[in-house]
C-alpha cells in the first residue's frame, strides 16, 4: 500500500486494519484521523473506524450525516471504543472530512471512556 504523506485531524481516509485480533474492526475501511502525528517523530495516526449506522444511536458512536462532506456512501458513525494507532503506511487515500462538531463529540466521548475529566485538562 502506498503511503500517505499528509493528513490532518479530522479527515476520514482508507486504512487497511488486516491484520486484526479479537472484536477489533477489520478490513480496509474508512476512519476518523484524532492525531496524525505531525508533533511526532514516530509516523503513526490516532484513529477511530467508522462503520455503518445500523442501530448504533448510542454513545460511543458518534452520527455522520453530511455524505459529501465525508466522501462516504451513506449514514455512518465512528466507533469511540475502537480508538488506535496505526502505521501511516496502512492509509490508501483521505476521502473527506468530518464536521468540527462531529470531532468534538469524539474528542468528549473518548475523554468520558478515558474518565479524563475537567481536572485532567
Amino acid at each position: 500500500m502506498a503511503k500517505i504523506s499528509k493528513t490532518e485531524v479530522g479527515d476520514i481516509v482508507q486504512v487497511n486494519l488486516d491484520p486484526s485480533v479479537g472484536s477489533k474492526a477489520k478490513k480496509t475501511r474508512p476512519a476518523l484521523v484524532l492525531e496524525d502525528g505531525a508533533n511526532s517523530l514516530l509516523d503513526l495516526l490516532i484513529i477511530c473506524p467508522i462503520t455503518d449506522a445500523k442501530k448504533k444511536d448510542f454513545p460511543p458512536f458518534v452520527r455522520l450525516e453530511d455524505t459529501s462532506a465525508t466522501g462516504l456512501g451513506k449514514p455512518s458513525v465512528v466507533d469511540s471504543y475502537q480508538i488506535r494507532w496505526i502505521s501511516r503506511t496502512r492509509v490508501s487515500s483521505v476521502i473527506g472530512k468530518a464536521s468540527e462538531g462531529e470531532l468534538n463529540q469524539v474528542r468528549a466521548n473518548l475523554a468520558l471512556i478515558l474518565n479524563i475529566g475537567e481536572e485532567h485538562l
